[in-house]
């Protein structure tokens, strides 16, 4: 009986009242997510809340705090995202990086070479990683032959199929973590299919949020180094949590702002 209630109240909610969604994605994932001041999640993450100016602020260990103010309307979806800045104590723990990127099976080449340095830069000019760009391919080896640097990250992009300039061009994007320790075993590899309609107006936008999404993976590896070698056995991860369900979602957010 109690569940049928449950139920049959939040159907009235929805249609008796109007709410907004949020959407909120942090690079790297994981993060705790507060409305207003109150933790409510884990990224990625979302919540139908009460229209109005909301403070959306996401917090993940090793990593500053970011905060950003919203307005969200009625019947309205909000998607929020935050390249999340590594601690400036821990980007100089984690030492200097040499990032790669090539070109495969594509031309003009000259053309992509620079798209994709405009967005490395554009990228990495929020992540407070000491990082210096490299146009080409590096063997693990070669690079470990270069002087300075305590990381490498190999980034291939590849072109896969495409049939004319009006069409979509799928590129596999592949991206492999170092350490100059062990260059010989990858400590991190991922590659990811984009899919790319409008090639010049779009590539970049695409990859951005796809490199991203490796880029934040890989500071999550170089942060738990930093944390296991050099300041001991941390728990890195938010593991212990349970995810609102969209039921939940809205009762709570009724029971707040009633």
């Amino acid at each position: 009986m109690r569940k049928l209630f449950l139920t049959l109240f939040v159907l009235f909610s929805v249609v008796s009242f109007s709410y907004g969604l949020l959407q909120v994605e942090t690079y790297p994932s994981d993060a705790k997510v507060y409305i207003d001041g109150t933790h409510l999640g884990y990224t990625p993450f979302e919540f139908w809340v009460v229209p109005g100016y909301h403070r959306v602020a996401v917090q993940l260990k090793g990593f500053e705090p970011s905060e950003k103010y919203v307005y969200i309307g009625e019947n309205q979806k909000v998607q929020l995202s935050f390249n999340l800045k590594i601690r400036q104590d821990f980007t100089l723990k984690i030492g200097r990086i040499l990032l790669s990127y090539d070109v495969m099976r594509f031309e003009p080449r000259e053309w992509l070479y620079r798209e994709l340095k405009n967005s490395l830069e554009n990228i990495l000019q929020n992540c407070n990683l000491s990082v210096e760009l490299s146009e080409g391919s590096l063997s693990p080896e070669k690079a470990s032959e270069i002087v300075g640097y305590d990381w490498y990250i190999k980034l291939e992009v590849t072109r896969i199929s495409s049939e004319d300039e009006d069409t979509v061009h799928v590129f596999e994007i592949s991206t492999k973590l170092y350490s100059f320790v062990d260059p010989d075993t990858p400590i991190y590899s991922r590659s990811s299919k984009v899919y790319v309609e409008g090639l010049r107006e779009n590539f970049s936008q695409n990859f951005m949020v796809t490199f991203l999404s490796h880029l934040g993976e890989i500071r999550y590896q170089l942060l738990n180094r930093v944390y296991s070698e050099r300041t001991g056995k941390i728990e890195f991860l938010n593991n212990q949590h349970r995810r609102l369900p969209g039921n939940k979602d809205i009762i709570q957010s009724l029971h707040r702002y009633k």
